[in-house]
């Protein structure tokens, strides 16, 4: 069970505070369960009310310094996104985006970002959808390794690169 106070990341919600364990029943149920009570620090004024037993929407510790910069040392080792097809593409990147992990969203980037650059490259547009996910997953990342960098949120696009151009080498 996490502690108040705690920093968590849950779902697409990005990094989260535990304000508080509260007991409640669901819209429209009699009996209660527990819930944690989440303020996500990058969308101010926002609340969000989690099941502690709950396990459809993953919830998780926000990574450590020591984890974040290991992520960052192997990113280029990490493969791309496998899409099975563009039928599938929006899919992959969704159900990437769902698991909360960050390996699967540095990989969607990776993908995202070889993409759009190909696609420019060959004069064409890039898809609304490829800049949806690809911003998806760069906030939930990047949102996460501020805090567990002790960075401001808006420094980490230029570490996240600068740290990727000292790893190619």
């Amino acid at each position: 069970m996490f502690q108040t106070g705690e920093l968590v990341v849950y779902g697409i919600n990005g990094v989260c505070r535990v304000e508080d364990v509260v007991e409640m029943s669901a819209p429209g149920g009699k009996e209660k369960h527990k819930y944690y009570t989440l303020m996500p620090i990058y969308h101010k004024g926002s609340k969000v009310f989690a099941p502690v037993d709950g396990h459809r929407i993953p919830m998780r510790p926000v990574m450590t310094d020591s984890e974040a910069r290991t992520l960052l040392k192997e990113a280029d080792d990490l493969e791309e996104l496998s899409v099975p097809d563009e039928k599938h593409r929006e899919e992959t990147y969704r159900n990437a985006i769902k698991t909360c992990d960050c390996r699967e969203w540095l990989k969607m980037i990776k993908t995202l970002h070889e993409r759009m650059e190909e696609r420019i490259a060959r004069g064409r547009k890039v898809p609304a959808n490829d800049e949806k996910y690809f911003h998806l997953a760069e906030d939930n990342l990047f949102g996460e390794l501020a805090v567990a960098l002790s960075m401001e949120r808006d420094k980490v696009s230029e570490y996240f690169a600068n740290s990727m151009k000292h790893t190619a080498h």
